[in-house]
């Protein structure tokens, strides 16, 4: 997997973007992208989503 460095922190490519995801169907895509080895998922607090992602 790629790595991309920025400001001292390594984050691997790809990542999974959650923007404009929620609720279950955001869960099952953040649980499937893990379980592919997904390791770099793009969250914010505006995004409003944190429980669904954090349940995936």
């Amino acid at each position: 997997m790629d790595i991309v460095e920025a400001n001292g922190a390594r984050i691997p490519t790809p990542g999974m973007g959650t923007w404009t995801l929620n609720g279950r169907l955001c869960a099952e895509l953040v649980a499937h992208a893990l379980a592919l080895g997904y390791r770099h998922v793009d969250t914010a607090a505006a995004y409003d989503n944190e429980e669904a992602v954090g349940a995936g």
